[in-house]
């Protein structure tokens, strides 16, 4: 990436923000005089400056968070506005945007994007002049251009159409004159992206620092400095993860294997954690239920203190990125004015969601009852995301968050777990012709009770089966679990998404997809793999909407799947999307909005109109 360069004013304005985020008042920050302040003759001078302008770019990140949910939620079909939401919610909701629109206004996106290129330019400068290493350049420029690609991709899934900019600009309205700045689509956006990160060293990839249930495990030496505390709080799952980012790059454009391929990679950090392979690397990333599902053995549920935790005393077998807010800094924690009764209580879970969640059965029905007659209910992921009641809060969102001490609002938001990395490479798996490998994620995992056991009766020894055998090392993977000879195998404790928080398997209806006419073959041969994959894919969307439901994601799965499909065979893409965002409405007694209606008519209804006030 060449750029152009333009530095006083985005170095005056991270240094603010780093004076904020390492300690100081934000009055100190003003009171600070000019000869104090960085200049372009000073700034960028050595690897401290190039820190600091990468923790200014990380604190006005965290700035668009709350535009990163409302945007993804409120547009899908999970969330919905309540009595006291303004004209502008309520046309997020109603699909009905207009350009006056300040939720939709993309300039918070651009004014980071600019501040990413002066900062990733500004360190090709310092490299040329020798002020920085090679080695302590790679690694900060890789984490600068992590967050310019998440949100150029926020761009492009929000706005369709976009202007694509490596340098920075005086007035940002300049971005509405077509003429100076062409539009570009989004698969045009993302190849650039694609193209960028890809420059970034392969050792860079990795996370500088992971940290597992019990150690810290530093990665990438040359990035060490940037793991600290600042105000009390560790910034060490505080950046971006390149590797699942460039899955979900991949994933946007359909290439299955290589999607599969990046997501794998966070997926296989238990090693990494635990090299003696003696106990956590078995559950690390895992969805084990003693660490964030449902133990049957005590009762307990795991699940929710993902989210009700505060930042860093949560898991830490689960959460990859997540960041903080303080009521001492801004931005503050905006969830609490949108989501609770002690705020503006704008947005709560729809109730379609609710509704969702109570469909489900539990896998606890007594020994010899029928199928699916387990209690009724998904109570364990729905107690980590929303508070019952007549006004339902998103309580996935609040957090640790107390409304009898209201003053108190430091909270967090999680950006990237395992659960969202399995979903997604299920995604891939299954668009690229493997059906059993996403039925196992989706459902029970690949040992025991798995649908790589085999036929009865099952060996003592299971060293061949408990696996699929894919020729692909990014999709083989390995439950077995034996004990003549004993070993255990790195999945054997992954019991599913729907097995982690002990719910009946989600099945497809076997007689539509396979030839079931030999009862003594037990892998029966696929007979309508297309309409399989469709029907695998309608319960992932339908699971991740259960299990990532408010992560700021729903919108992207959705326009994700709706967008290949269009492409596939035109029309099923525009009903896909029609029909899920019109039954928020439909489950709330509502009638269906113009704006919903015409998600179904043509696909430049489903992104918002580009224009910066």
């Amino acid at each position: 990436m060449v750029m152009k360069m333009n530095t006083t004013k985005t170095a005056k304005y991270i240094l603010l923000i780093v004076f904020c985020l390492t300690g100081f008042s934000c009055k100190k920050a003003f009171d600070i005089t000019p000869e104090n302040v960085l200049t372009t003759a000073n700034n960028y001078q050595d690897v401290n400056d190039a820190d600091a302008a990468l923790f200014g770019v990380l604190g006005k990140w965290i700035g668009v968070m709350d535009r990163y949910v409302v945007q993804n939620e409120l547009r899908g079909d999970l969330m919905d506005v309540t009595q006291n939401a303004d004209k502008y919610l309520r046309q997020l909701s109603e699909h009905a945007v207009t350009t006056d629109n300040p939720w939709a206004d993309p300039k918070p996106y651009y004014s980071l994007i600019i501040d990413c290129n002066d900062v990733l330019n500004n360190y090709a400068i310092m490299l040329q002049n020798k002020r920085i290493s090679q080695t302590d350049y790679d690694i900060r420029r890789a984490e600068v251009l992590g967050i310019w690609a998440w949100t150029y991709l926020q761009v492009g899934i929000h706005y369709g159409t976009a202007p694509y900019i490596t340098d920075s600009l005086a007035n940002l309205t300049d971005l509405n004159d077509n003429s100076k700045y062409p539009l570009l689509t989004i698969d045009q956006i993302l190849d650039k992206l694609i193209a960028a990160m890809l420059t970034i060293p392969a050792a860079n990839m990795q996370p500088i620092e992971i940290i597992g249930p019990s150690r810290l495990t530093l990665i990438n030496s040359s990035g060490a400095s940037l793991i600290r505390t600042i105000d009390g709080y560790n910034t060490v799952r505080m950046f971006l993860n390149r590797q699942q980012l460039l899955g979900e790059l991949y994933l946007w454009k359909d290439n299955y294997t290589q999607a599969a391929h990046w997501y794998r990679m966070p997926l296989e950090y238990g090693p990494i954690i635990d090299p003696t392979v003696a106990d956590v690397y078995l559950q690390y990333m895992r969805e084990y239920p003693s660490t964030n599902g449902y133990l049957s053995s005590t009762g307990v549920n795991n699940w929710p203190q993902m989210f009700l935790s505060t930042f860093d005393n949560d898991d830490k077998d689960d959460i990859l990125v997540n960041l903080p807010f303080d009521k001492a800094f801004l931005p503050g924690n905006p969830f609490v004015t949108l989501f609770s009764h002690a705020g503006k209580y704008q947005l709560k879970p729809s109730a379609l969601a609710i509704k969702n969640w109570a469909s489900q059965t539990r896998n606890d029905a007594s020994s010899g009852a029928a199928a699916g007659q387990g209690s009724p209910g998904d109570i364990y992921r729905a107690a980590g995301s929303y508070t019952p009641g007549a006004e339902p809060e998103v309580k996935k969102l609040l957090g640790s968050f107390d409304p009898t001490q209201p003053f108190n609002t430091n909270g967090k938001i999680v950006l990237t777990r395992a659960g969202g990395i399995l979903l997604h490479f299920a995604e891939a798996a299954n668009r690229d012709g493997r059906d059993r490998l996403t039925s196992g994620m989706l459902n029970t995992g690949f040992g025991s009770n798995s649908i790589f056991r085999g036929p009865p009766p099952v060996p003592s020894n299971v060293s061949t089966i408990e696996q699929n055998f894919d020729t692909n090392p990014d999709y083989y993977f390995d439950g077995r679990n034996g004990q003549f000879p004993f070993f255990a195998g790195p999945w054997e404790r992954f019991t599913g998404m729907r097995g982690h928080v002990n719910l009946t398997q989600s099945l497809v209806d076997s007689t539509k997809y396979f030839d079931m006419s030999n009862k003594g073959l037990w892998y029966k041969p696929v007979t309508n793999a297309k309409g399989l994959m469709l029907d695998l894919e309608d319960r992932l969307v339908f699971e991740d909407g259960m299990e990532m439901a408010y992560e700021g994601v729903r919108w992207g799965d959705l326009l994700r799947v709706a967008r290949r499909r269009e492409k596939e065979a035109p029309g099923t893409g525009l009903s896909f999307m029609k029909s899920h965002i019109a039954a928020k409405f439909v489950a709330a007694g509502l009638p269906i909005p113009n704006g919903v209606n015409n998600l179904g008519a043509n696909t430049a209804s489903w992104y918002m109109p580009f224009r910066l006030n």
